[in-house]
């Protein structure tokens, strides 16, 4: 199981005991009761949720087979139900972030930290996760440019390409960076929860349903702003490889992900538009 944190192990741990309601051996665990606490997470869970539980216990009883434990994986018949999500949550339109994004930095003008986070997340086309994770000195200032030391976090979930420095071109959003770690404690959080606490905050659902309402435009995910900050940067001419390389992704493979092909097509009909005027 791909565990990441000392909390990642607990709730894996919290969900494979799900499956165990008692305190009986495993071998007597059978695939009529498998089916049961399938059927009643089906109930009470998303899609994504109840096939993800049942991924991960499979995987478990698989393993357990392999020890010899028991001699086979009580799950294994166990068919998933429901289509998984497929894609970047709903996002905001274009015409939407042209709304957005001055109520973004007024709020973030006025204190509030997560459309701070909200806004170095479209800008720098980076992961929330990673901007949560960001301690104070890895906001650096030289020579007249703000750099955001996304490479330094300590948000252990980075891959490779993911571990960068990014610089800040928007100045209003540089301006309000350099203001945050003015006089601030170097090694403390960047975005603690709070003045009396050291946690940093994470979720950022709030902030977005913030800035959405007074923006008057429908809620859309904080996580997909990343994906519409490629977007715009795609609309306004940059290649595949550019935007690519502009959040730190290693190739083109995961590029569908922020950026719908389609976005691609209208951009080349334009370029061939433009060529014939």
């Amino acid at each position: 199981l791909k565990v990441q944190r000392p909390k990642s192990w607990k709730d894996a741990c919290r969900r494979l005991r799900w499956w165990f309601p008692t305190d009986d051996l495993l071998v007597s665990y059978s695939p009529k009761t498998g089916q049961q606490r399938y059927d009643a997470l089906v109930k009470s869970k998303s899609v994504d949720t109840h096939r993800n539980y049942l991924k991960e216990a499979r995987l478990f009883l698989g393993w357990c087979v392999e020890k010899g434990w028991i001699r086979t994986n009580p799950l294994a018949a166990v068919k998933p139900v429901g289509r998984r999500r497929k894609g970047q949550r709903k996002k905001l339109r274009l015409s939407e972030l042209t709304k957005w994004l001055p109520v973004a930095f007024d709020l973030a003008e006025k204190g509030d930290d997560g459309a701070l986070v909200l806004l170095v997340v479209f800008y720098q086309a980076v992961r929330i996760e990673d901007v949560v994770a960001m301690k104070v000195r890895d906001v650096d200032t030289f020579n007249g440019r703000t750099v955001v030391h996304v490479a330094e976090s300590d948000y252990s979930g980075k891959t490779a390409s993911t571990r960068r420095a990014t610089v800040v071109y928007e100045q209003r959003l540089a301006r309000l960076l350099q203001a945050r770690v003015e006089g601030q404690d170097a090694d403390g959080w960047l975005f603690p929860a709070d003045s009396k606490s050291k946690h940093r905050i994470r979720d950022q659902r709030p902030a977005m349903r913030r800035v959405c309402k007074k923006a008057g435009v429908s809620y859309a995910s904080p996580y997909s702003l990343k994906g519409a900050g490629m977007t715009l940067q795609a609309v306004l001419g940059a290649t595949r490889e550019q935007v690519a390389q502009s959040a730190g992704h290693a190739n083109l493979a995961s590029l569908p992900h922020y950026v719908d092909d389609a976005v691609w097509e209208d951009v080349a009909r334009r370029q061939v538009a433009e060529s014939l005027n």
